[in-house]
């Protein structure tokens, strides 16, 4: 696992769900993925 948070894998299945079916701009993803690694 590595340095891997606990809830790693769960964040990007998050992220790719946005950018998948919700077509979220990378932006966004970006902007999501930092706050939730800062939670």
């Amino acid at each position: 696992m590595g340095n891997e948070t606990p809830l790693a894998e769960e964040v990007q299945e998050f992220l790719d769900y946005l950018s998948a079916e919700r077509s979220a701009s990378a932006y966004t993803i970006r902007n999501y993925r930092q706050t939730l690694v800062e939670f």
